[in-house]
């Protein structure tokens, strides 16, 4: 009876061990399933980024080819392009080139007000 009494605690404690491995994989499962589904979220916001710049590549390059058609000198000084010279277009900046055209532009018009233009 000893003995009997000595494997129910034996195996009841092993019970007991085993419940609290089973706790730990379950609360270990629901952190890995919150991982799994920030990945998947990252995944789907990389992917949509991903196809952004498809988009943008795509319009790129159809503007590019309608400027080339448009403009056929871009293609023959094609090759100095973003090369350290006149055709470096790195350091410019849109913002700034669109300033100096509204200045320009405002100049022009002032011009007009005093001289006549339509003489050469």
């Amino acid at each position: 009876m000893a003995e009997k009494r000595q494997e129910l605690e034996n195996d009841e404690l092993k019970m007991r061990k085993n419940n609290h491995r089973i706790q730990g994989l379950e609360s270990r499962g629901l952190q890995l399933g919150k991982t799994m589904g920030d990945l998947l979220g990252e995944h789907k916001f990389k992917l949509s980024e991903l196809q952004q710049h498809q988009s943008t590549r795509l319009q790129a390059t159809e503007s590019l080819s309608h400027l080339s058609l448009s403009h056929p000198f871009i293609l023959h000084y094609k090759h100095f392009f973003g090369k350290p010279g006149e055709f470096d277009f790195s350091q410019v900046s849109h913002g700034r080139l669109v300033e100096q055209i509204a200045k320009m532009e405002a100049v022009y018009a002032e011009m007009g007000r005093r001289v006549n233009l339509k003489v050469e």
